[in-house]
């Protein structure tokens, strides 16, 4: 497996990691007729997006050409009004996930490392991400690699209020 960088032509790949990922991850969490409702077409075009767009980077785990797992990360999109949360100083990792078929091999484990690494080289200070607050397998994933609550939740509505737990990671700079 290798991790590169996402291309043109991965949008659909991750868009299928996307979706088969939400239907096992947030199955009990977010109502069942959502996650079943989602549109593979619709998020290849998102991915299409943001692949093409320079506000986020987006890399991919690569197994024998075939995506497994991506993770997308840049500036924090925050706006607490606060220095804390300065988007020059603070990186956020928008989103980690592995098809469901490839839990438990290390793959978001190097997915985490590689976008830790990449905010770090660009002299972030720190890196933020979003939970489910109900997600406790994504909650132990990220306490595992280092980061800790900040005390900042958020509801967000995916069908159903939801609420959302911000994990918060110290870097040295220029590590």
């Amino acid at each position: 497996m290798s991790i590169r960088a996402a291309i043109d032509g991965d949008a659909a790949a991750i868009a299928l990691v996307h979706i088969t990922s939400w239907r096992s991850a947030y199955r009990g969490i977010i109502p069942d007729e959502l996650l079943e409702g989602l549109d593979e077409a619709q998020r290849t075009a998102q991915w299409v997006a943001n692949i093409a767009g320079n506000s986020i980077r987006t890399i991919v785990a690569d197994s024998d050409g075939r995506i497994v797992g991506f993770a997308s990360f840049g500036s924090t999109r925050d706006d607490d009004e606060c220095d804390d949360d300065d988007p020059t100083r603070v990186g956020e990792i928008q989103a980690i996930y592995v098809n469901p078929n490839e839990w438990s091999k290390g793959i978001g484990q190097s997915l985490c490392a590689c976008a830790i690494e990449e905010l770090s080289a660009q002299s972030y200070e720190q890196i933020t991400l979003w939970v489910l607050k109900d997600n406790r397998r994504a909650c132990r994933f990220y306490e595992l690699a280092g980061f800790d609550l900040d005390g900042t939740t958020k509801v967000k509505k995916i069908g159903v209020p939801l609420e959302l737990a911000r994990y918060r990671m110290q870097l040295q700079y220029g590590r």
